[in-house]
């Protein structure tokens, strides 16, 4: 079983090329202010460890619309969960995100599509996001499986936040005591991760 560490080089080299669309970077100012206070994002920056662009950039200068690299996301959600000292930050974050990102028109097909419509679509908003990878789902009542396949790019926390945000999409479309088994994943040396989420309607 390989570890991260013991990818291949290629796959190191090629997370150069993979971006992340500024719509999925712009709640992370907001949800500083909320979650850590007012101060929140000056003390952010002391654990950032990006390097390709600075602290500023990743807080204050994001377009929507662009394509920045996927790197900055690693380590912007890395700095979340060593500044609240708990990878549990990662479940709040996902659900803000998902608030932040619903429009007027979102938030209607939330209220009339059940948690298993709203997780078939996974593969649709994963595309718009992302760069690289693809999902696929297979959803039942009460249940879904999700693989993410193509990505190799993962680190632990970000793998938490993807699963967790698939957990905040089932939610917010009315599943109740959700729960999540991520039996494969890219970091244990699996050629995917697959997530077993099961749900009360």
């Amino acid at each position: 079983m390989s570890s991260p560490s013991r990818r291949a080089p290629a796959e190191v080299s090629e997370l150069s090329l993979v971006r992340i669309r500024g719509t999925a970077l712009m709640p992370v100012r907001p949800f500083i202010d909320r979650y850590f206070g007012p101060r929140g994002a000056e003390q952010f920056r002391s654990f950032l460890s990006i390097k390709e662009v600075s602290a500023d950039f990743a807080l204050e200068e994001v377009l929507p619309g662009a394509w920045y690299p996927f790197r900055v996301a690693l380590d912007v959600v890395d700095g979340l969960v060593a500044m609240a000292g708990n990878p549990r930050v990662l479940r709040d974050f996902a659900t803000y995100n998902l608030d932040y990102a619903t429009n007027v028109i979102f938030k209607a097909i939330f209220k009339i599509g059940t948690p298993e419509f709203m997780v078939a679509r996974a593969d649709q908003v994963w595309r718009k996001f992302y760069s690289r990878g693809r999902m696929t789902c297979v959803a039942t009542s009460g249940h879904a499986t999700v693989q993410l396949h193509d990505f190799a790019w993962l680190r632990p926390n970000y793998d938490r936040l993807v699963q967790h945000s698939i957990e905040a999409v089932l939610v917010k479309a009315g599943a109740r005591s959700c729960t999540i088994k991520h039996s494969r994943c890219v970091l244990r040396g699996d050629p995917f991760c697959h997530s077993d989420y099961d749900w009360k309607a």
